[in-house]
């Protein structure tokens, strides 16, 4: 009996012990899946923390963020293609300007002595200029508007006895109205100076004299837009017709709400066009793309690449910056490694431009493009990446920045390297952002559009007077043309 008690009691116990020790390695495993959820955790925590350290970096050399954006803490300026050699200022050989004596001035005022320093009296003495200097300044302000009545006068023939009445210029549709001057004035000062309202007609006020209401400046407005609506019309069709266009996109506020201007340019044409949208219903909106069958210059804005019958060239100064950002702020050395191949490229494409050739040598774009692929290989095996995982279309779990970045350059070979294969098309798409670049100084001093156009006014007429200016034809000149019956219409070489 004592033995079946013994072996009772230690059957007993072991299961006790195997319970408890059942207890402790369910407890061990829920910590270590505690550690690896918290490993897991931990792991976001870091590259979330990565992201957005790399976000509070990111300013206008780094991105595709506006210079405007910076604050007042200005990055130091880094040119990703190098230096050019040129000092500051003037080059050699440079005319230079600088303010020229007239032959014929308008006024002479003479400065004579009154007294000799001996006390005599120097009045009634003929003297001799020994020296002379010019002040160029303009004459005052007008008191008041030069008012022209035009009468139409009314004569009976001496031989017939019939009556015959002269006729007012077709210009002249009002009993009383202001004239194509003080308008192009008006129009110069409003949407080419980019004045606020308020303030245009505070300064016409001041200057001239003229009490000009806001209403009657937004109506003025309102009648040239349709004035150069023909030309600007021209402009479209010219664009269409081009080997190479600029495009770019830019949102501003109109009504309250965001709305987008989409740029189309060439350097002698500009065309505006401001839209609810960004994306592919906007770009068809405008409807140049979906005909236009030459080369395209834009950053990477997806929709883009809907229209498939446009070759595509990528703007490689967008793809610097935020190669820049991936290696500065993400510590990824293949984004150092491409930046170098790309600017050495562009050297080498400045080159023989120079040269007047239209093309890099054969063996030039092999061992670029054979460069160009090792490194998005080696970023491939920096990120720990598959192949086949930057296919374009997949989609999959969120990628970091340097992900994605490193995916376009995988999928575009083409469209990033064509600079190099074709020496007509920029490395950048510089000329784009400077012709939209004023839209962003506009938003800035007089805020959102207002009145059921939404700014479509205002951008015909940036179209039409940004395209005279390049042509050399001043803006007041352009403006006060389309006033008097005859607008400036670009020449077709103009494409």
């Amino acid at each position: 009996m004592s033995y079946d008690m013994d072996k009772a009691l230690m059957d007993s116990k072991l299961a006790r012990l195997e319970a408890r020790l059942a207890f402790f390695e369910q407890l061990v495993e829920r910590q270590a899946g505690s550690i690896k959820e918290l490993e897991a955790a931990n792991g976001k925590l870091e590259a979330e923390v990565v992201k957005l350290r790399a976000q509070v970096k990111t300013d206008s050399s780094n991105s595709s963020k506006p210079p405007s954006k910076d604050g007042y803490k200005k990055p130091k300026p880094v040119n990703l293609r190098g230096k050019s050699g040129r000092k500051p200022g003037g080059q050699p050989g440079h005319p230079g300007t600088t303010l020229k004596r007239s032959d014929t001035p308008d006024k002479v005022e003479r400065h004579v002595p009154g007294v000799c320093k001996c006390g005599c009296d120097l009045r009634g003495v003929v003297g001799e200029v020994v020296a002379s200097r010019q002040e160029h300044d303009l004459p005052p302000p007008p008191p008041r508007l030069v008012v022209t009545e035009h009468q139409v006068v009314e004569m009976v023939c001496p031989h017939c006895g019939k009556k015959n009445r002269g006729r007012f210029p077709k210009d002249i549709t009002g009993s009383v109205q202001y004239g194509p001057r003080l308008t192009a004035n008006v129009i110069h000062v409003c949407y080419y100076e980019l004045t606020p309202l308020e303030r245009s007609v505070e300064l016409f006020r001041e200057l001239f004299g003229v009490s000009l209401g806001e209403g009657t400046v937004v109506n003025m407005l309102r009648r040239f837009s349709k004035l150069v609506k023909g030309p600007v019309n021209k402009i479209w069709d010219m664009l269409v017709m081009s080997d190479l266009l600029h495009f770019d996109e830019t949102g501003m506020r109109a009504n309250g709400s965001l709305r987008w201007v989409h740029l189309a340019s060439t350097e002698l044409l500009t065309y505006y066009f401001i839209h609810d949208k960004r994306g592919a219903e906007a770009i068809e909106a405008v409807g140049l793309m979906p005909l236009f069958k030459g080369k395209a210059v834009h950053d990477f804005w997806k929709p883009y690449f809907t229209f498939e019958d446009v070759v595509h060239c990528l703007c490689v100064a967008h793809l610097l910056r935020e190669l820049k950002m991936a290696h500065e702020q993400y510590a990824q050395k293949w984004a150092g490694d491409m930046i170098g191949l790309l600017v050495r490229a562009h050297d080498m494409a400045k080159l023989a431009k120079s040269a007047a050739l239209t093309s890099l040598a054969p063996d030039a774009i092999d061992s670029i493009e054979a460069e160009y692929k090792v490194i998005v290989g080696r970023g491939m095996a920096e990120n720990k990446l598959k192949a086949g995982e930057l296919a374009r279309g997949k989609r999959g779990a969120a990628k970091t920045k340097p992900v994605n970045l490193l995916a376009r350059f995988h999928g575009h070979l083409e469209d990033i390297l064509r600079f190099a294969k074709d020496l007509s098309v920029p490395f950048d798409n510089n000329l784009a952002e400077r012709d939209i670049r004023f839209s962003k100084l506009r938003d800035k001093i007089s805020g959102t559009f207002r009145g059921k156009d939404g700014g479509a006014d205002f951008f015909r007429i940036r179209s039409y007077i940004s395209t005279a200016r390049k042509n050399a034809v001043s803006a007041f000149e352009a403006i006060f043309a389309a006033l008097t019956g005859t607008p400036f219409v670009p020449e077709p070489s103009s494409a």
